[in-house]
């Protein structure tokens, strides 16, 4: 708004209003429950099974189904998990110093959910392709390898560039003030720990770091600036608070 109440323009005192930015914790809380449920709904027989069970296991329309809504789970569980990082390092840029940030989480994050969607559409591929494609049930060996080629898309190319994603955004958070040191050393710890995600309880602490974060970002609302005008005489706009 412009004063102009004696013949000249003057900006009107800027007021600011909390905002509370949902799309983030959404975000990460969406990866969480859809990753979780896409896990347990792929349970493949063990990797010492006999062909019996791996041909049985695929013989049955149950688990056909189940796989294949588990890999459709993981591309979306992806989708979220790139949006979380995206919607939180917005936030971070917003509250740093200009120039305290770079692209580094987000073009992790981004490598790390190509890489588990990747991994859910090859876990979806033999049995898409019995369901949609009507093709017969492959043999034994060959079920075990393209059953299971997705495995390592997933705990491999996509938990080590999460583990840089999520020590970054760590970092640049604290730098930020939107984490204090104790959130950054977690960070830290957390991308440590998901290095070494081979085995779901290990993806817990990286799982539970997404929630605290999450909840963080819910708890400390950020003023978000009114529209301000340019002041009359002013070599500059008046810059966002």
């Amino acid at each position: 708004m412009v004063d102009t109440s004696q013949g000249e323009s003057r900006p009107a005192a800027s007021a600011q209003r909390p905002v509370r930015p949902w799309r983030g914790p959404a975000s990460g809380i969406a990866f969480i429950v859809l990753f979780v449920a896409a896990v347990f709904m792929d349970n493949l027989p063990a990797g010492n099974a006999s062909d019996r069970a791996w041909t049985a296991y695929f013989a049955s329309a149950a688990h056909r189904v189940s796989m294949i809504v588990s890999g459709f789970l993981l591309v979306a569980a992806a989708l979220a998990l790139l949006s979380f990082f995206v919607f939180t390092w917005t936030r971070v840029t917003r509250a740093a110093r200009p120039g305290g940030t770079s692209l580094l989480p987000v073009a992790a994050a981004g490598v790390s959910a190509a890489c588990i969607a990747a991994g859910g559409a090859l876990g979806a591929v033999v049995p898409g392709s019995m369901v949609f494609g009507s093709q017969p049930e492959p043999a034994p060996g060959i079920l075990r390898v393209l059953a299971t080629l997705g495995i390592p898309l997933v705990l491999v190319g996509g938990m080590v560039p999460l583990a840089l994603a999520v020590a970054s955004l760590s970092l640049q958070a604290k730098a930020a003030g939107i984490f204090g040191r104790g959130m950054a050393g977690v960070g830290l710890a957390v991308a440590v720990i998901t290095l070494f995600s081979f085995e779901f309880f290990t993806m817990l602490a990286m799982l539970a770091w997404v929630l605290a974060v999450s909840v963080v970002v819910i708890r400390r609302p950020e003023l978000a600036p009114a529209s301000h005008t340019r002041p009359i005489g002013s070599s500059s706009a008046v810059s966002p608070i």
